[in-house]
Order: structure tokens, then sequence, then C-alpha cells
């Protein structure tokens, strides 16, 4: 049922009178939620930039992915970018169930590095992102470059400028995360290669999926590892509700 229906429904049921009230209740809550939805976004851009200062990198703001040097097709498939939020990410992190120390983290769809500097507050072998914006890439070498964290237990850190379905996986056991990084066809050949890349070589792989898309983690359960929920937090804003979920190999 839409609006136009409902409103017509109410009329009839309650009057004039209630349809008004009705109206005026819904533009009251329609205002509430702008609001939190304002308070949510002023609350990420402070995060984002205080982050930023203390580190002296540049890994915020929205880039919509016209505005990427990327080509037509690649803009087809891809999203725009927009930075994994700190809290989310250093609580995902802290709750995945591996020793770091004995994986490989892969970043698909790395952006400007941000998931890349907080990984190496981990004692990962090495730590890799994936991306196909040279824009961004060059802005995460150079965050890579500043990057001084007194919490750094990883210095192996590479932003790799290539189209993720044709980044080949290495061979050690790994963490692979995403956070929307694009779309079909590239995330369908993507998860193919992990797939292949696990049926060559079997070994731990986890999987670490940061968002709210359903036909994404359809696609990440047909690899048959088990998944389980490691991350809920709902913002201000109900609209932005994302989750972590984790994948994990039989290994």
């Amino acid at each position: 049922m839409n609006v136009l229906q409902k409103l017509i429904r109410v009329t009839i049921d309650e009057g004039l009178m209630g349809a008004a009230r009705r109206i005026a209740e819904y533009m009251a809550w329609r205002a509430r939620l702008l609001a939190r939805i304002n308070l949510n976004e002023k609350f990420r851009v402070f995060i984002d930039r205080r982050f930023d200062r203390k580190y002296g990198v540049d890994t915020s703001g929205l880039i919509g992915v016209k505005g990427l040097d990327v080509t037509s097709e690649q803009k087809d498939s891809g999203i725009h970018y927009e930075p994994t939020p700190v809290p989310a990410l250093r609580a995902i992190l802290d709750s995945l169930p591996v020793d770091h120390s004995k994986f490989t983290f892969i970043d698909y769809g790395s952006g400007k590095g941000r998931v890349l500097l907080l990984a190496s507050e981990y004692p990962y072998q090495r730590i890799i992102g994936v991306e196909f914006a040279n824009s961004l890439h060059t802005i995460a070498r150079a965050n890579i470059a500043r990057w001084n964290s007194r919490k750094q237990k990883c210095a192996d850190i590479a932003s790799v400028c290539m189209d993720a379905r044709d980044f080949q996986l290495p061979d050690d056991p790994l963490v692979i995360f995403f956070f929307t990084p694009f779309l079909s066809p590239v995330i369908d050949r993507v998860v193919e290669n992990i797939q292949e890349s696990f049926r060559i070589k079997p070994r731990p792989i986890r999987i670490v999926y940061y968002g709210t898309n359903e036909k994404f983690m359809g696609l990440l359960s047909k690899l048959g590892f088990s998944r389980r929920e490691i991350y809920s937090k709902r913002p201000f804003s109900a609209l932005k509700h994302y989750k972590g979920h984790l994948f994990s190999s039989s290994q």
C-alpha cells in the first residue's frame, strides 16, 4: 500500500480531521528522522577529520564514482568512495577470532587506505589494498608513507592499482575485507577467484563483509564457508545500519 492509498484509507476511517492529524504526526516524525540523520553525518565527519588530523593523513570524504579516474566500464561496476568508519573497523578487527600474525590482510576497494592503516595496528604478515582508481591509490600510498601510529605492528603495507578481477590472491592464510567495494560483474569474478584460490590451495580464509548487500552475502555463502555476525551497532540514523559478517573456511 503506497502513501496515497494509506491517506485515502485513513480519510475514510477517521475523516478529514483524522487524516490531518496523521499527516501532522508523519511530518513531525520525518523532521525528527532528518535531524537524527544530520546528527549522524556530523558525528561521522567529526570522527573522520579527527582521525586524519591526528595522523596527518587524508582518508576522509565521499567521492562519487563519476569523479574517479577510471574507465567507463569500471564506473558501471564501481561504487562511490566512502571510508569505513574508524570505530566500526576497530571493533571488527578486535573481534576477529584469528591469530593475526599468521594471516595476510587483503582489502578489496581500498580507496585512500584507511583500512590498511588501521589493519597495521595488528601483527599481520603483510597488508595489501586493491584499488582501481589511480587517484585514490596515489593518496593511499602517500598516507602509508606518512602513517605513524604507536600501535603499529605491521610495517609491510602496500596499495596496488589494478582491476580487482585481475588480482591474484597470495597463497597465505587470508583475512579479506570488503566494504561495499563494487557491483556485478566485478564482484562475481572476485568471489570466483577466492573460490578457485581456495580450491587450489586449501588454507584458512576469513572474509569480513561490512555492509548490507544481501546479494553479495549470498555470493559469499556459495563458497561453503560458515557465516556469523561479528559486529552490529545501530548509529544515530536508522537508514544506515551496517553490520559486520564473518565468512570462514573450514581450515
